[in-house]
């Protein structure tokens, strides 16, 4: 894994999943040496993730022979706070009304000046699959206390009882599941240089 390899601290595998055929491994990949450093080897894992991966999990030859059978990668390109499937409606009828409807459930739940964005796939499962939304909330209102508060609330209602943000009537059965990929609040012990805030500068000499 040349550069990469030198970069990496941790590998977590956290959770497993049918997928296809065989398992999924969700796995955590955390990068040491700063955040620069670790921002570039994560961008140099994800160039091999995205090429041929045989070379990372086979023998190298004359055998050549995989350790873990057939492999393939998925890596989260786009990071999301929750991953909500429509489990009762055709992908084919999520349409532009019923996206609205689902952006409208989501505001409702959250303080003026929220915002919402999602990006809309479909899964493999079943017949036709089912719709998925990796969605996001925004907004200059969840740096505040009050704005923290009401997300935490949120996403308990949500985890709890999805049908309370998500009418049946309206959406049918929906599924939530945990975000990939997104940290909501830095937290003070993993301090990193790149997100750290700008220095003050000093007001305008009166004249």
């Amino acid at each position: 894994m040349g550069g990469a390899r030198g970069a990496i601290s941790a590998v977590i595998p956290w959770s497993t999943e049918p997928r296809d055929g065989g398992l999924a491994v969700h796995t955590i990949v955390l990068f040491g040496g700063g955040c620069e450093a670790g921002k570039a080897g994560s961008r140099a894992l994800h160039v091999k993730l995205l090429g041929d991966v045989r070379p990372l999990f086979y023998v190298p030859v004359p055998r050549a022979k995989s350790l873990f059978g057939d492999v393939s990668m998925v890596t989260v390109g786009f990071p999301y706070l929750v991953s909500v499937t429509w489990w009762d409606v055709p992908p084919s009828q999520v349409g532009e009304a019923r996206a609205a409807a689902f952006k409208a459930a989501i505001l409702k739940q959250l303080p003026a000046g929220a915002g919402v964005y999602f990006t809309s796939m479909i899964t493999q499962g079943g017949k036709v699959g089912r719709r998925v939304f990796n969605t996001n909330v925004q907004g200059a209102v969840f740096n505040t206390a009050v704005g923290k508060a009401a997300l935490a609330r949120f996403l308990d209602t949500l985890r709890a009882n999805p049908a309370a943000v998500f009418p049946p009537r309206d959406f049918g059965r929906i599924l939530v599941n945990g975000g990939s990929g997104l940290r909501l609040v830095n937290d003070p012990a993993y301090p990193c240089a790149c997100q750290a805030p700008a220095p003050p500068t000093a007001p305008d000499a009166k004249r």
